[in-house]
């Protein structure tokens, strides 16, 4: 990498003209009673959940996935098919983007002319996605705590607490037939003011209160993902205070979902506190040998997130109806995996140092986040430059892309919104984000959570009593799975392949896939162990009927009674025993049996013929 002497212009001087962020936040449906056996296949898990959405609570069903955008829905009045083409222009141009048999996949199969309808429901999809939707929240109040940096150590207070604004562009949940959840929330910044008074603030803070810079963005892009505090800190006024709260760390102050029309939504007006967070995972204070010792652990997400997927009930949380079978269970860390469109008026001055920042999701600072020799393949390995080339400096080619294994940031030349020129980097540059790439690393998101719950499965299953029949289910689901939803290839376009190339990289994907086969193998061998075992059992019970069955087909007896008297019976006697001892050893399992027994020779048999031996000696010598 360069040094960050050129270009020189720091964060909070570039103007950002353009914020759009997408959270993803994956969840595996787990069964609320672990011994329900109707929910071991992932798609009765996932028609447990539909069935909850559908039932009752905010979510929409969207039966058409390929308008999967709230734009795509809204059918004006009189609308005609020129109006309709316009509409879903868009959408056409994200299905033809991909190939068909992942165009099945995300939108699910065309009904076909031979197709039968064998129920009332026949043109509900029955694809491998079912796609709800929130419309009912359309805005976003956060309140962040920035840290200005500078470049020597000051007393000055610098810890203002902004509010930013956004607008909900998209609130969708979507449930696999892998048995996995997605939430995608898109956000677009709106406006950012000061709370409070600025009376302590510094002056550039005050100069520039509702402006948004590339600090701001840092900022978001460090807090906004994260579903619930990963530590807390003593405030700097209270250090060395036993007493005093514990200050959560990249966290929200305040976290609001409004909808503009009447005002109502979720409000959590209190900063998170940290006592709480822990009596969530710990329980209460001195009941570790109490009723909460043997409580479920769960990460505890932040109370609006979970309000926002009601009626599902986060797994550690409360709540949710008796008869729902299903809860979900988040898979991660804090931090949800982003996607961001940011908008500059010139790429070029962004430093290499913000470069690092954005693509790791960094807040703001004045020096790189990480060693220069941790970075020395960033560009190569980090960065998608098709469309971005520092040295000619172009408009055309400022377009870069950062990928790492949580995060998709794009970032480009946007000019301001009341400019009334023609901007690509806003509108089609924004539909190929919001559509194209959207999928493509949904897509990507799911093999990587798909693994993870089916691998967990499959160690479940080893726990079974019932082993067999467990692995065979998730067996039928693995295979499911690799040869319905399992892409080597998603689209014939050069960038596709390119972009999904290099987040299957950083996600793991392949090598995942390749430690699920061999978990499989593994699993199978055991599974033909055990199938091996009772086929020998079934013989060894068969071997022991024919040997029965034969003697009373040799000539031992006969009508007037026995042939060889007193010998025959002893004969029939012995064999008895015989066919006895080899049905028990092929019954039971031959390796414990052995052991016992070598166990008794030596603890009970062997000391008393070493006994009986040392007194014969002693009695004839």
């Amino acid at each position: 990498m360069s040094e960050p002497s050129v270009p020189t212009v720091a964060a909070d001087q570039i103007d950002i003209t353009l914020f759009r962020e997408i959270i993803l936040l994956p969840f595996t449906i787990d069964p609320v009673d672990p011994s329900d056996l109707g929910l071991a296949d992932g798609r009765c898990r996932m028609e447990a959940a539909q069935k909850i959405l559908e039932t009752d609570g905010p979510w929409k069903r969207v039966e058409n996935r390929a308008c999967h955008l709230p734009e795509d829905r809204r059918v004006a009045t009189g609308e005609t098919a020129q109006q309709r083409a316009k509409r879903l222009r868009s959408a056409y141009e994200e299905f033809v983007y991909f190939e068909p048999y992942v165009q099945q996949f995300l939108y699910g199969r065309p009904r076909r002319p031979g197709d039968k309808d064998q129920d009332k429901d026949k043109d509900k999809d029955k694809g491998p996605i079912a796609l709800f939707a929130r419309e009912d929240v359309d805005q976003l109040d956060v309140d962040f705590k920035r840290d200005e940096y500078k470049p020597e150590p000051s007393n000055e207070n610098t810890d203002v607490v902004r509010r930013y604004t956004f607008a909900v562009d998209r609130c969708n949940l979507y449930l696999f037939e892998t048995g996995n959840a997605m939430l995608a929330l898109e956000v677009r910044y709106q406006g950012v003011a000061p709370v409070g008074s600025l009376d302590g603030a510094p002056a550039s803070i005050r100069d520039n209160a509702g402006r948004m810079t590339l600090a701001d963005c840092q900022t978001i892009l460090e807090n906004l993902r994260r579903v619930f505090p990963p530590y807390f800190t003593e405030m700097k006024a209270e250090v060395g205070n036993a007493a005093a709260p514990l200050d959560p760390f990249y966290f929200a102050r305040r976290f609001a979902w409004r909808n503009a029309g009447d005002g109502t939504g979720k409000a959590s007006t209190e900063p998170v506190q940290a006592k709480e967070q822990i009596e969530q995972v710990f329980g209460r204070a001195g009941a570790e040998r109490g009723a909460d010792a043997d409580r479920p652990r769960a990460a505890p997400m932040f109370e609006p997130w979970r309000w926002l997927l009601q009626p599902l009930v986060i797994e550690g949380g409360e709540g949710g109806a008796a008869d729902h079978r299903v809860r979900l269970a988040q898979i991660g860390d804090d931090r949800a995996f982003v996607m961001a469109q940011i908008g500059v008026c010139n790429t070029f001055d962004i430093r290499d140092s913000d470069w690092v920042r954005l693509c790791y999701c960094d807040g703001p600072g004045l020096r790189y986040p990480y060693a220069k020799g941790f970075l020395r393949g960033f560009v190569r390995n980090n960065c998608y430059d098709r469309f971005f080339d520092a040295s000619k400096k172009e408009s055309w080619q400022a377009t870069r892309y950062l990928i790492c294994n949580f995060a998709f940031v794009m970032v480009g030349n946007c000019l301001p919104e009341d400019e009334k020129r023609d901007d690509w980097f806003r509108h089609l540059f924004s539909r190929h984000f919001r559509r194209h790439y959207f999928q493509i690393v949904m897509i990507t998101l799911l093999h990587k959570v798909a693994l993870l719950s089916l691998s967990e499965r499959l160690a479940e299953a080893l726990d079974r009593a019932d082993f067999g029949s467990e692995a065979e289910t998730v067996h039928r689901q693995i295979l499911n799975f690799t040869h319905r939803y399992w892409f080597e290839e998603i689209s014939a376009q050069i960038q596709a392949h390119e972009l999904f190339t290099m987040l299957r990289g950083h996600l793991r994907t392949r090598e995942m896939n390749v430690q699920l086969g061999q978990e499989v193998r593994e699993a199978t061998g055991r599974l033909a162990g055990i199938r091996q075992d009772r086929l020998n059992q079934v013989a060894g019970i068969g071997l022991g009927a024919a040997v029965f069955v034969g003697i009373f087909g040799m000539n031992v007896f006969n009508e007037s009674g026995l042939v060889f008297g007193s010998l025959g019976w002893t004969l029939f006697t012995v064999i008895l025993v015989i066919v006895a001892l080899i049905t028990y050893m092929l019954y039971r399992p031959w390796r414990s049996d052995l052991r016992r027994f070598r166990y008794c020779w030596r603890r009970c048999v062997q000391p008393r013929l070493c006994d009986g031996w040392q007194w014969l000696r002693s009695r004839f010598s």
